[in-house]
């Protein structure tokens, strides 16, 4: 993963990511509004839970996912990932809809 931030550009492993999440998390729980109680039920999300924003200046993309209790969260996929993931994806989006 790769943070930009005004101090400069910071690279993290998969580890440190984990690592990050769960703080953040952490975090998060003594924030308000409190978290919802976790009944062992999905949390249901009035509107959009996923936005994506095609074209970036460097040709990357963005795919922002909404999830309860944390807000919306991104990834940044350089154009060749995208590629990838729309390969991988669009043919099981097809047998979906073909069901």
């Amino acid at each position: 993963m790769k943070l930009v931030a005004q101090a400069g550009e910071f690279k993290y492993s998969a580890q440190q990511v984990e690592e990050l999440a769960l703080f953040f998390g952490q975090l998060r729980a003594q924030m308000s509004p409190g978290l919802p109680e976790q009944s062992g039920d999905v949390v249901a999300l009035e509107g959009d839970r996923w936005e994506a924003y095609k074209k970036m200046q460097d040709g990357s993309a963005r795919i922002y996912f909404r999830v309860p209790g944390m807000g919306w969260s991104f990834i940044q996929l350089e154009e060749n990932r995208c590629n990838e993931l729309a390969a991988v994806l669009n043919p099981r989006l097809q047998a979906v809809q073909n069901q």
